[in-house]
């Protein structure tokens, strides 16, 4: 298995221990992003995917968390750790 298999399977890790710690989706994603260049074709492909994860996953934690004082938010964010 290859440094970048290995590198992508870690950050999948770090993604999903993230979800009880928030640092490690921050350690995650410069991980994929530092990655990201000199990967093959359809490794570039799991780590655009992994960056583009992280981005939407804290826009939705960040907009579930300003409507959580309507309530509404609160659907949000579980609807993120789900997703």
């Amino acid at each position: 298995m290859s440094n970048g298999q290995n590198n992508a399977k870690i950050i999948y890790i770090l993604y999903l221990v993230g979800l009880v710690i928030g640092v490690t989706g921050i350690v995650g994603v410069i991980m994929a992003y530092v990655n990201k260049g000199d990967a093959p074709q359809w490794l570039q492909d799991h780590f655009r995917f992994q960056i583009r994860t992280f981005w939407i996953g804290l826009l939705l934690l960040f907009v579930g968390g300003i409507l959580s004082s309507v309530f509404v938010g609160f659907f949000i964010v579980i609807f993120a750790y789900v997703w």
